[in-house]
């Protein structure tokens, strides 16, 4: 046990203080839940978040980590930690990490929440695990929360020093003028939004200023990226290794579509030699992991229909994947659909409109990527045009990098 808080301490001790954000899900987690799971894709800083929660939620209460990756693991029961932390430590606070990583998890967690009532556990897992799958014997004792890559907000926040606040979706379609104005006044956001978009500024490693070795980022990105394919898809969902070749040929073609990604599944099936069926599974799997993010028509529910629209998760997995800027288009949409998922804002096409993407937020309102031919006078009032435009925006028109303020 000494070794393991001597890991710890270790830890909190080396953790930079130059390159921090106070994540806004340090304030999300209900205090009372005993079982808690931080969920979220490799590269993301799921590790450096258990950290700064600890020191900053914990503090005066006997806590300790422990990665479920130390071999120690492998010989004693993760039941036998914890008991060894509540009886000879009087232990409060086990923040555990990649647990998934630990067989039948479930279960000695289960045991553990239930034995030990004063012990508060705080774990991590991967993005592909989902709460409705993955959780079950644990009932509805675990909290599960996902942290997200960081949003543009953020990005900025850490490359230029700044304290700048999120604005809600709500703030932003009506009152986009006022939230530039504010913004404005500390900074010139558009300036950086092309490092946030090709540079991989959803991952921290790559936001950070210290660094400046982009080529280094882009290869620290794509080995997260295929250790997340290879590892926690593979391993997870129990996918032969003989097929991980072909999990990774859909994400590259879903990666380096040219036009408005609308896959043909049947067509997919065909390149890949398997089933449309499995093509289907396989989309979920990537989905459950924030690869890609497929997009419903409005009157479908999302389930065994195929999707109308398949986005890349982030842009920073766009420019990893292909290794170039890839298509303008894409980057943007990915953007602005990792913000808005980002939010947990339900979003699905609109299939009347036709030639530029179109995006309706809860069955109600309507974002059109910027086209000349649809700015109609007779347009919705809730439609809005997603512009490029780094000055001045006219009316109906919000800039896409504002989007980024969501969170």
């Amino acid at each position: 046990m000494k070794a393991f808080f001597r890991i710890y301490g270790q830890m909190l001790e080396n953790k930079p203080s130059d390159c921090f954000v106070r994540r806004g899900l340090m304030d999300e987690i209900d205090p009372g839940k005993r079982l808690v799971c931080i969920r979220g894709e490799r590269g993301i800083g799921k590790t450096r978040f258990l950290l700064d929660y600890a020191e900053e939620k914990c503090a005066g209460k006997k806590c300790l980590y422990a990665s479920l990756n130390y071999f120690y693991f492998s010989v004693s029961t993760l039941y036998a930690f914890a008991a060894d932390f509540v009886r000879e430590e009087g232990g409060e606070v086990l923040l555990l990490d990649q647990i998934y990583k630990y067989p039948h998890w479930e279960e000695e967690l289960r045991e553990i929440h239930r034995d030990f009532t004063e012990l508060r556990i705080i774990f991590t897992t991967s993005s592909v695990m989902t709460e409705s799958s993955d959780f079950g014997l644990l009932g509805g004792e675990v909290a599960v929360y996902e942290l997200k890559g960081f949003s543009f907000r953020e990005y900025l926040n850490l490359r230029r020093g700044l304290h700048l606040e999120p604005f809600t979706l709500g703030e932003i379609l009506d009152t986009p003028k006022e939230c530039i104005s504010k913004i404005r006044q500390s900074v010139s956001p558009y300036e950086d939004l092309g490092g946030y978009l090709y540079g991989g500024g959803y991952y921290p490693s790559a936001a950070d200023p210290t660094r400046g070795d982009t080529a280094r980022s882009e290869d620290e990105l794509i080995k997260h990226l295929n250790m997340l394919l290879e590892v926690d898809v593979v391993y997870i969902r129990q996918i032969g290794p003989g097929y991980l070749p072909k999990l990774r040929k859909l994400l590259f073609a879903i990666a380096s579509a040219t036009d408005t990604p609308k896959q043909n599944i049947s067509r997919l099936s065909d390149e890949l030699g398997i089933s449309r069926a499995t093509v289907m599974n396989y989309l979920h799997y990537l989905s459950d992991a924030g690869l890609i993010y497929p997009v419903y028509k409005s009157e479908e529910a999302e389930g065994n229909k195929k999707p109308d629209g398949i986005f890349i998760g982030n842009p920073g997995i766009l420019s990893a994947l292909t290794l170039e800027s890839s298509d303008d288009q894409m980057a943007r949409i990915s953007f602005l659909l990792s913000h808005l998922r980002g939010i947990g804002a339900t979003v699905t096409t609109d299939a009347s409109v036709k030639g530029t993407p179109a995006f309706v937020l809860g069955g109600q309102k309507t974002l059109l990527f910027e086209n000349a031919e649809l700015r109609k006078p007779e347009a919705s009032p809730d439609t809005y045009i997603v512009t490029d435009k780094a000055g001045k925006t006219g009316e109906g028109e919000i800039p896409l990098w504002l989007f980024g303020f969501l969170y």
